[in-house]
This record gives C-alpha cells, sequence and structure tokens, in this order.
C-alpha cells in the first residue's frame, strides 16, 4: 500500500527493499514539508496573529498544555485563530479526527479562497492520518476545487489516491501538477512510484530519470532510481545509486535503507 506525505510522522509508508529482484518505493512524504509549509491565515489582527505564533510554538513542544491554552483562549473571544491552534494541537496529540473535523469547520467560514483550500488541505492530511481514505479525498477535493493550479495541493491529493489504490487518478495529478510547475522534481518522483506500483516499469524508470534532472541529489529520488535499476538487472547502477544516497543523506532513513540493499545484493552474490 502506498501512504503518505507531511506532518510530524511518515504517512507516506515506503516499501523499501532489495529482495528477489524487486524493490519497490512508496510515495515518500517527510513529516518536515507540510510542517513547514505556511498556516492559512485566519487572524484579523496582530495582536490575534501574535497570540496565534505564541499558540502555535507551544503546540510543538507540548501539544496538551497549548490545547487547554486556545480552549481558554476561544473562551476570551480568541475565535478561528484559537479554533486553529486547537486544531493543530489535537493533530500533534494524534487526535487526527478531530483535528480534521476542527479544519473542515474553519474552512467553511473562511471566504478567502486561498486560506480555504489550506485548510482543506490540512483536514485531508489529518483524515488520511487517522486512515480514513474517503474523507481524506473529500477534503483534498474541497481544496483543489479552490484553488486547481496549486501544485502542492495536486500533489497532497495523489497521496490520498494512492493511499486508497486509486494510482491511475494519482498519476492524473501528478501530471497536471508536472505541467503547472516544470520545474519541481516531486511529481516525476512520485508518479514514478506510482507507475511502478502498477507495474509500469519503463514508464517508471522514464519518470524517475526525469526527477533526477531536476534533483540529481535527492536521496528518495536516488533510492527509487536504484531500486528500479536492480528491478531490471542493472545492479552496477543499483549499487552507485544507493551509495550516492548515503553520500547525499548519512544518517537518514533512506541511508540506512540503502546499506541493506547493499548488503543484500553483496549477500546474493556469495
Amino acid at each position: 500500500m502506498i501512504r503518505n506525505k507531511r506532518g510530524g510522522v511518515k504517512v507516506a509508508t515506503a516499501i523499501r527493499g532489495f529482495g528477489l529482484g524487486l524493490v519497490v518505493i512508496g510515495l515518500v512524504a517527510s513529516g518536515a514539508a507540510r510542517a513547514a509549509k505556511p498556516l492559512p491565515s485566519v487572524a484579523p489582527s496582530a495582536d490575534k496573529a501574535a497570540e496565534l505564533s505564541r499558540c502555535l510554538q507551544q503546540a510543538e513542544q507540548a501539544p496538551e498544555a497549548a490545547l487547554q491554552t486556545a480552549q481558554n483562549w476561544e473562551q476570551h473571544g480568541g475565535g478561528d485563530s484559537a479554533r486553529l491552534c486547537q486544531a493543530i494541537s489535537r493533530f500533534d496529540r494524534g487526535d487526527y479526527q478531530i483535528a480534521a473535523q476542527l479544519f473542515e469547520a474553519i474552512a467553511t467560514q473562511t471566504k478567502d479562497p486561498i486560506g480555504a483550500a489550506g485548510l482543506w488541505d490540512r483536514a485531508g492530511w489529518a483524515w488520511l492520518q487517522g486512515e480514513q481514505h474517503d474523507k481524506a479525498q473529500q477534503a483534498y477535493n474541497r481544496a483543489v476545487a479552490r484553488q486547481p493550479n496549486d501544485p502542492d495541493l495536486l500533489i497532497d491529493r495523489a497521496f490520498a489516491l494512492a493511499a486508497a489504490e486509486k494510482y491511475w487518478d494519482a498519476i492524473d495529478d501528478l501530471t497536471r501538477a508536472a505541467t503547472i510547475a516544470p520545474q519541481r522534481f516531486e511529481p516525476w518522483l512520485y508518479r514514478a512510484a506510482a507507475q511502478r506500483a502498477l507495474g509500469n516499469f519503463a514508464q517508471a524508470r522514464d519518470d524517475i530519470a526525469q526527477a533526477l534532472k531536476r534533483a540529481p541529489d535527492n536521496a528518495d529520488t536516488l533510492l527509487l532510481y536504484g531500486n528500479l535499476q536492480a528491478a531490471s538487472g542493472d545492479r552496477a547502477e543499483a549499487a552507485a545509486a544507493w551509495r550516492r544516497v548515503i553520500a547525499v543523506s548519512p544518517n537518514s532513513d533512506n541511508a540506512r535503507t540503502a546499506t541493506g540493499n547493499l548488503a543484500r545484493m553483496a549477500a546474493d552474490k556469495e
């Protein structure tokens, strides 16, 4: 199963291994990516914006305390800013369903299409973390409806579609994202993963080649490239790619996977 992207934990579980000549990678997404994405603005004043910033900083360190802070703030007129901090705190606590419902409630009241899209996007991510795939797709549909040319939203929806094993639909969104943002490597990387999941090895290799042109030192891209080369029987090229993963990202999960792949390849020769 391919799952998804961004948040404190990896949601897109990757099936990364070297065995029986077949290696697969999922639609990988790091938690850092979503965490770095700006929050939708719901604060109508500088004072509320500053209070929201403090509440969100607290949520990163102590979500229980931040939730209490946000609930008290809402009782004293914090409005959507306080509710947004509650949603983030709930998410960080692992209360994904409640977080998703809070994001959706704020989104329905937000008239700015960019802000609303961001909130529906976060609701989709929360539903996906809670493995509510249908609800995740519905939230992402609403996000994309408000900002149809946002490549990040299309990529996010592709993860939800892939989580439900709707790989062709995911490929459609990733193709659109690549057209809108041709310099980005992510649509090509994730499309290669989806093609691999469908057993379309030739297309997967073509797509990963496009990703490598745009991000030659990206560890996810190199790992999948090595996996695909191994699956096609080019052990030397696969080994070179995995060594490059270790060089560019030495202390990562990718490096550990690449190290394991190299060890299994060496054992296969014996």
